[in-house]
């Protein structure tokens, strides 16, 4: 999805409960911080992985193409 840019710093922090990273603060879209911490927590519940993949092959001004990738195990293996 085409969305605000993420830092590699800023990946892993990206999860924790309260933050929320510096492009979203910059064009006041930021929130509580608790939208990706919480689904990372379910999806780690039901034995899945969560993680991001960020891109710069489409970039404009502050957006760019991010992948949210959700595997779930599905008979011994992972399906995305």
């Amino acid at each position: 999805m085409t969305s605000l840019k993420i830092d590699n710093s800023e990946k892993i922090k990206i999860f924790d409960e309260g933050y929320s990273g510096k492009f979203a603060k910059k064009h006041e879209k930021d929130g509580n911080g608790i939208g990706l911490s919480r689904v990372k927590k379910i999806i780690e519940l039901n034995k899945g992985e969560f993680t991001i993949d960020t891109s710069d092959e489409y970039s404009l001004d502050d957006y760019t193409n991010n992948k949210f990738i959700i595997k779930l195990k599905k008979e011994n293996s992972f399906q995305e």
